[in-house]
């Protein structure tokens, strides 16, 4: 599961730094890091993971090849083998069976993550955006919500809640409590990551469907 070389797990950790950038060129990066961390230790099933999300992230976001959703799927896979035990090896396999279209086997691996590690931000986030693509909305919010709970100062899945509610046909009452705190969530990013893409995608989206355009515009402009 873990490794006792020191220089892959420092490859790892610059991997994690760089995979959370979450540009084209950050998560190439981050394949490269993940990737030198298995050559040095090649039972290194973190690194492995963290392979397969870099995997699945470019194949969903950047280049939709076959080729890239084969890489996940091989490095999902391999993690798994390393460590069932381990919740991102079951959270990244489940994230790459996800872009594969599998719901069903991916909902058991992010349901195995979860047994693991009840609170592991990235399972309950990844099976939130499973749910979501699946259609089903309500476990999607849920699922959302409990990612953030995990994490308050993190901004992603409080920010595609909203999104989620909104689908649903939720009341007003939530939905501008989903937005108060989303705004504040990318808000609060942005001080800290003026130039996070993410955050300014999710910023403007967000202001804009709450009606606030000329706000949301803006932060497409500096986005662009």
């Amino acid at each position: 599961v873990a490794t006792q070389e020191l220089e892959a797990y420092d490859y790892y950790l610059r991997g994690l730094q760089y995979f959370y950038t979450l540009t084209e060129s950050s998560v190439d990066i981050a394949r490269e890091m993940f990737q030198r961390a298995i050559d040095i230790d090649p039972l290194f099933a973190r690194a492995y993971a963290g392979l397969a999300n870099a995997e699945s992230t470019t194949a969903q976001w950047f280049d939709h090849s076959t080729a890239r959703l084969e890489a996940a799927d091989r490095a999902s896979r391999r993690a798994l083998e390393l460590a069932p035990g381990l919740a991102e090896a079951r959270s990244a396999r489940g994230y790459a069976l996800t872009l594969s279209g599998d719901f069903a086997e991916a909902a058991r691996e992010f349901e195995s993550a979860l047994e693991i590690e009840p609170a592991n931000y990235e399972a309950l986030y990844l099976f939130a955006r499973s749910r979501f693509a699946e259609g089903k909305m309500a476990e999607a919010a849920a699922l959302f919500r409990a990612a953030h709970e995990t994490q308050p100062d993190e901004f992603q899945a409080i920010t595609l809640l909203e999104g989620t509610l909104r689908a649903m046909g939720a009341d007003q009452e939530q939905l501008v409590e989903a937005t108060k705190l989303g705004v504040a969530a990318i808000q609060n990013r942005l001080e800290l990551n003026p130039d996070d893409q993410r955050a300014l995608n999710l910023g403007c989206s967000l202001l804009v469907s709450d009606g606030q355009v000329e706000r949301g515009l803006e932060m497409a402009r500096r986005l662009l």
